[in-house]
């Protein structure tokens, strides 16, 4: 069944020439500025809006909110995720960040039960060349890929995702009016993330990613020509509004 995409994004994002313009006013995505009391508004109007046409709409989102690289602020937000771990009973985070699970929670509570479908967890890992690439965080050859990594894929050394997946239950507590609980269920998913990149990073280590590893995972690929038609669309979205 065919439906709508949409994604839940940085609010700046929605001023970027054509695409940003065309993911607000045709996609009707969810831009956010990183605060609770202006986004819960914004995210309840929107998905009430499909809500009411009946629009059915798959929903992409990133609860962690940030990239960090290896600069001194982004080295104190690990910081601060690893101490928020540890204040909550939970052993802190070596491979990604703690979740930002207040407006994950609004957007959860609109879509749960009847109101909404599936929600489903993706754990993306990054290799190149036998390596892995969103290692520790800490890790001074941690890189998250970002287009021109996946660019150089065309004359350079490939880049290979591999995405785990699996389904999250979104219910409420059995005859209570308590809200959905998402703050519990997204560390609990952030728990299995972290130990699926750690045994990436332990298998690569020990040459251990054999064909039986590798058979769990659907390869998806696509025609050269395509890749690189897309490849280049992309080169001149970004350049088209430097010389205009």
């Amino acid at each position: 069944k065919r439906c709508r995409v949409g994604f839940v994004c940085e609010a700046l994002i929605q001023m970027m020439p054509i695409v940003g313009w065309y993911r607000k006013i045709i996609c009707h995505d969810i831009f956010v500025w990183r605060s609770f009391d202006k986004d819960a508004p914004t995210i309840k109007k929107n998905i009430e809006t499909f809500h009411d046409r009946q629009q059915d709409r798959m929903l992409f989102l990133s609860p962690e909110g940030v990239i960090v690289d290896h600069n001194d602020a982004d080295k104190k937000y690990i910081q601060q995720c690893r101490q928020f771990c540890k204040d909550n009973g939970y052993k802190p985070f070596e491979y990604v960040l703690t979740p930002r699970y207040k407006g994950t929670t609004c957007l959860l509570d609109q879509v749960s039960g009847a109101r909404g479908g599936p929600v489903v967890s993706i754990c993306a890992v990054f290799v190149r060349d036998g390596k892995l690439l969103n290692c520790k965080l800490v890790s001074q050859k941690r890189i998250i890929p970002d287009i021109y990594d996946l660019n150089q894929g065309i004359a350079g050394k490939p880049i290979s995702i591999y995405l785990h997946i699996r389904s999250i239950m979104v219910t409420k507590p059995h005859n209570s009016n308590c809200p959905f609980d998402a703050k519990a269920c997204l560390m609990n998913e952030y728990i299995w993330k972290d130990g699926v990149i750690a045994e990436w990073e332990e298998r690569l280590e020990q040459n251990t990613v054999d064909a039986e590893w590798i058979s769990q995972f659907t390869q998806v690929g696509g025609e050269f020509k395509d890749i690189v038609f897309s490849h280049l669309y992309h080169v001149a979205v970004m350049i088209f509004p430097l010389i205009t």
